[in-house]
């Protein structure tokens, strides 16, 4: 049941996260690309595929590494993806 547990809580907290990246910048895309609906309505629901993928992988990944070090990577690439992100909408 701690298993459990702590996979709906990482889970929880990398839809989360993709939420915040995400929407503020969506009308953003919109207007950046007016031609391309198609490819910015898959980036904007694109990384829910990867949170099911992730959420299918992550109690076998839980069998390798601990919870602290698995929800630290998970923080990592959040942090790493929003400074991209900041950094594409400054340009």
């Amino acid at each position: 049941e701690t298993l459990l547990f702590y996979t709906v809580i990482l889970l929880t907290n990398i839809i989360a996260m993709h939420d915040f990246v995400i929407f503020p910048i969506v009308n953003i895309l919109y207007e950046m690309f007016p031609d391309s609906t198609a490819g910015v309505n898959f980036i904007i629901s694109g990384p829910a595929l990867f949170t099911f993928v992730s959420s299918l992988m992550t109690p076998f990944m839980m069998k390798f590494m601990s919870k602290k070090r698995l929800l630290s990577i998970v923080c990592i690439i959040f942090t790493v993806s929003s400074v991209f992100e900041a950094a594409i909408v400054s340009l």
